[in-house]
């Protein structure tokens, strides 16, 4: 009797090391996932920055007491101007604008136009780069570089057999200083296409009040192929966001269609040199 009762703590033990031994083969390297989904990231955008598409941005803005206060949809024709997109607008909550509007807005293309043409390259690059360091975006580069990796499994996104990923700002990190910085304020899942590294499916949960996004906003991306390039398809939003001296609820979704690729050459002033 004590001989075997001795024995089934072993045998327990040796059944834990085994399913443990298992886990850890069926466990991948955060960091090379990572890593990998950047450069795949990095060669796509090349190939994205010729399409042009079509934008729907619906917002939907409440009080605290669910007192409707905004609910508006905007809709965008996104083309190329002098070697810039170009958001012109084109409906408003899904009719087309009034003729003085749309004077308005052929009026506004034409003085972008003419400053465009008039400008040097060089100086609208480096416009074209402050721009972008204040608008809010993921960043793989910063998730790479400055914030906890950890591999939470396995999962199905867009159809296809996905890797997740979380990362975490690392405690004692770099605080964010501009809007581009935004993933170091964030929580962020990652769903990896297991075959191409490209991210499927993105989710970013504000852990502290940030520019105008409040704690707990939930910022949801997804992204679909379209020849071969995978594209954003929709980004939704939901939390507050500070307006004034108030807090309101916000609800944004921006969905993206029509994708067709610009086939002629063109000299895309945001494109970093090859």
């Amino acid at each position: 009797m004590v001989r075997g009762v001795e024995r089934k703590p072993v045998t327990r033990l040796l059944v834990l090391t085994a399913i443990s031994l298992l886990c850890r083969a069926e466990q991948q390297n955060p960091e090379e996932i990572a890593a990998r989904m950047r450069a795949a990231e990095e060669a796509n955008r090349k190939q994205a920055a010729y399409f042009l598409y079509r934008e729907d941005v619906h917002y939907v803005e409440t009080s605290r007491t669910g007192t409707p206060l905004i609910d508006r949809t905007h809709t965008y024709e996104v083309t190329f101007l002098e070697g810039e997109p170009y958001f012109r607008l084109v409906e408003i909550d899904g009719q087309p604008l009034s003729q003085e509007r749309q004077a308005e807005e052929d009026a506004q293309m034409r003085d972008v136009e003419r400053y465009r043409k008039s400008t040097p390259m060089e100086l609208r690059r480096r416009q074209y780069v402050a721009a972008e360091e204040d608008r809010y975006r993921i960043d793989s580069r910063l998730v790479v570089e400055r914030m906890n990796l950890r591999f939470v499994g396995e999962d199905v996104a867009q159809d296809r057999k996905a890797w997740v990923l979380e990362a975490t700002p690392k405690r004692g990190g770099p605080k964010p200083r501009r809007r581009s910085e935004w993933a170091l304020s964030q929580r962020i899942t990652y769903w990896v296409d297991q075959e191409t590294y490209i991210p499927l499916r993105v989710e970013g949960f504000q852990l502290y009040d940030f520019g105008l996004k409040s704690k707990g906003t939930v910022t949801r991306l997804d992204f679909t192929p379209v020849e071969g390039v995978w594209l954003i398809s929709r980004i939704h939003g939901v939390g507050a966001s500070k307006n004034g001296d108030r807090t309101v609820k916000v609800n944004l979704e921006q969905r993206y269609s029509g994708y067709q690729k610009f086939r002629a050459d063109a000299v895309l002033i945001f494109r970093e040199p090859e």
